[in-house]
Formats: C-alpha cells, sequence, structure tokens
C-alpha cells in the first residue's frame, strides 16, 4: 500500500522485516517470501537504490525460474525489473541480452501486443539507444509504436511515450522532419493521455526546441512557454535551454523587455545536480 502510494521510505523497513519473518518461517524458495523479496526490491528501486534492488532480483529470478518455470509471469516480471534497475545504472549492455530473452518469451507465451510485450520492446529500444545501437533502435520503436497503436486507444500513455521516443530517436539521427511529425502527434495527445507530468514536461521541451532548431519560430512560442510550465517545480534537465531559445524567440519578434525578463530567468536557472556539485566542491 504504502508503496504505491510512492512512499517507498516508509515501506522500506517494514516490507524489510516481512521478507526476513517470511525467510525464517518459510524458507528461500517459498512463493510468499519470493514475493516479499520482490517487493523489497521494489522499494529499494523506488529510494533511487537499484544495486540493492538488482541484488533482490537476481535471487528472486533464479528462485521463481526453478519453482515456476522460465515462462511463467512471475518470472518474467523480474526478469523485466531487473533489466530496468540494469538501464537505471546505465548497464545497457548487461541489460540487452535479458531483455530480447524476455521479449522472445514474451512475444510467445503472452502475445506480440501484450502490454508486457510492449513495456519489453520499449526497454529494449532505449538499451540499443544508450548502446549507440541507433539504426536498430529506430526499428524497435517503429515496431513498438504499431503494436501499441494496433492494441491501445490512441490516447494511452504507451501509445504517445512511443510516438515521442521515436521522434528523438529520429532526431539524433539528424531526421529532423520525420522527428517533428512524431514530437507533435504525441503533444497533441497529451490532453487526454494518462502520462505522467515529467513525461509531458519531456515530451513538450523535445518538441518545442525542435521547432525551435528548424526555424519555426511562431509554431515555438507557445510550445516553449508550454514546456517552461510543465518544467517548473520538477528536477529536469533542460530547463535552461528552454528559456534561452524562448528569449531567442521573443527577440525574433521583436519583443525585446520580454525576451532581457526571459534571459535574466534564464541566468538565474539552475540545472539539477549542479548545486550538489558546487556544495561538494566548497567542501573540498
Amino acid at each position: 500500500m504504502l508503496l504505491s502510494m510512492n512512499r517507498a521510505g516508509e515501506a522500506r523497513p517494514l516490507i524489510a522485516r516481512s521478507a526476513e519473518l517470511h525467510r525464517h518461517a518459510l524458507g528461500n524458495e517459498n512463493d510468499r517470501t519470493l514475493a516479499a523479496l520482490h517487493n523489497l526490491g521494489a522499494a529499494e528501486r523506488a529510494m533511487g537504490n537499484p544495486a540493492a534492488a538488482e541484488v533482490l532480483y537476481r535471487e528472486v529470478w533464479t528462485a521463481r525460474e526453478k519453482l515456476l518455470g522460465p515462462d511463467h509471469p512471475w518470472t518474467l516480471l523480474t526478469m523485466n525489473n531487473l533489466a530496468s534497475v540494469l538501464l537505471q545504472q546505465r548497464r545497457a549492455a548487461d541489460a540487452e541480452p535479458i531483455l530480447r530473452e524476455i521479449l522472445d518469451r514474451n512475444e510467445r507465451v503472452q502475445g506480440p501486443d501484450h502490454e508486457a510485450t510492449l513495456d519489453t520492446l520499449n526497454a529494449l529500444g532505449t538499451a540499443l539507444r544508450l548502446l549507440d545501437q541507433t539504426p536498430e533502435s529506430e526499428l524497435i520503436f517503429r515496431e513498438l509504436l504499431t503494436r501499441s497503436r494496433r492494441s491501445l486507444p490512441e490516447h494511452h500513455e504507451q501509445v504517445v511515450k512511443s510516438l515521442a521516443t521515436l521522434g528523438l530517436v529520429l532526431e539524433h539521427q539528424g531526421k529532423m522532419e520525420e522527428a517533428l511529425g512524431f514530437y507533435r502527434e504525441a503533444y497533441r495527445l497529451l490532453p487526454q493521455s494518462d502520462v505522467a507530468p515529467r513525461q509531458r514536461a519531456q515530451y513538450t521541451r523535445s518538441l518545442g526546441l525542435a521547432l525551435f532548431k528548424t526555424g519555426r519560430l511562431e509554431e515555438a512560442d507557445p510550445v516553449l512557454r508550454d514546456a517552461v510550465e510543465r518544467m517548473k517545480n520538477l528536477d529536469l534537465p533542460g530547463g535552461r535551454e528552454v528559456l534561452l531559445a524562448l528569449a531567442r524567440v521573443c527577440e525574433a519578434r521583436g519583443r525585446m523587455d520580454e525576451a532581457q525578463r526571459i534571459r535574466a530567468e534564464a541566468d538565474r536557472a539552475q540545472e539539477p545536480g549542479v548545486a550538489t556539485t558546487k556544495a561538494k566542491r566548497g567542501r573540498d
């Protein structure tokens, strides 16, 4: 319950105690023990401790393959969560073979359009992008978009995420015009979608900056303003870049006073992680 309410700090000691009691009473390979350990992994992950979560997920994966078999949904869920914490640690090379194995099993057991299969496709595409295997990543995300549109409502989070991510992959390859089409569609669907605020801000930022970079200043103006509003109070990088782009749009359209105000705001902006680094240097 506490985990589902984003209160992992409170949940963790309770889950850890439950896992300890289950180990003592039922052994390491009991279903209830493994469920408690899996939940403890989720708590560690939510608290920003992916290395600790990895240890737990590996233990549960090994036991569940033995008890339930390699194709059981709970086994596949544990494998997927393990791959996710590996990606969280930027260990895409370790995650990739696990994700390919999960994808093969999910497609065979649950079908190509099952939600778990789509999640795995998304994670595999991300891993390939981190490994600079961009052409294959593009193919994966195109396939993900096709399957998502086939099986889900157009405003579903997975569809919007697929559109925005494919746009990002295309932009990184210099295919800006095609990227803009996907960015625009993702942005159009945001009001009706269940996308989280953090992702809404990121997708709006991507479209605004892409419009700015391609010289579409009139279209970029309201989108950049929307991105500024969405990024407020969110610990997201790139806020200063958005403000500077908006200032240049204002200058190009003759709004010099507004541009000056926005540039001053950009000068005051501090990207996530900067304050921590400066404080550390001050202590050294």
